[in-house]
C-alpha cells in the first residue's frame, strides 16, 4: 500500500496561481515587452528592399543570420527537409486558419469560455495585422536556396 499523498498548497505568504486573464497588468506588460523587443529587432534588421539576405542594418544580426543559414545547409538531408516541409504546411494558412477557427468555435460553443474566446480572437486579429505590417515594412529578402517558395 502506498503512503498517502499530501495536497500541494502554496507556500506560506505566496499568492495562489491565477490565470493570465485574471492578471491583466502582467499580460499587458509582457505584451509591451515583446512588442518592444520586436521593434528593436525590426530596427536592427532594417528595410531589406535594397539589400540581399543576410545583409542587415546591424551587421551582427546579419552575421548571425548567415551563420545559421550556413549551418542549416550543412545538415540538410531528406528526413529533415521532409520535416521542415511538414512544419511549413502546419504553420501555413491553409491548415492554421481552419484550426484556429475550430478552436475559437470550441471555446464559444463547447466550453462556453467567452472571455477566453474574446482574448483568443483579439490576439489572432492583432497578431495577423502586426505580422502583415511588419512583413511589408521590412520586406526581408529570402535566401537563394530556400526550401519552399514564398510570396
Amino acid at each position: 500500500m502506498s503512503p498517502p499523498t499530501e495536497s500541494i498548497r502554496p507556500a506560506e505568504g505566496s499568492r495562489p496561481h491565477q490565470p493570465l486573464l485574471h492578471r491583466p497588468y502582467f499580460g499587458l506588460t509582457s505584451g509591451l515587452a515583446l512588442l518592444g523587443a520586436t521593434a528593436v529587432l525590426v530596427f536592427a534588421v532594417g528595410s531589406q528592399t535594397q539589400r540581399v539576405a543576410p545583409d542587415t542594418a546591424f551587421a551582427p544580426i546579419g552575421q548571425l543570420d548567415g551563420a545559421a543559414f550556413d549551418a542549416m545547409q550543412q545538415v540538410r538531408n531528406p528526413g529533415l527537409t521532409f520535416f521542415a516541409r511538414v512544419l511549413n504546411i502546419v504553420g501555413g494558412g491553409a491548415f492554421n486558419i481552419p484550426f484556429r477557427a475550430l478552436a475559437l468555435l470550441a471555446l464559444v460553443f463547447v466550453l462556453r469560455r467567452y472571455r477566453h474566446a474574446i482574448a483568443f480572437a483579439a490576439t489572432w486579429l492583432v497578431s495577423e495585422i502586426l505580422l502583415t505590417v511588419l512583413k511589408y515594412a521590412v520586406g526581408r529578402a529570402r535566401p537563394s536556396a530556400s526550401l519552399v517558395t514564398t510570396g
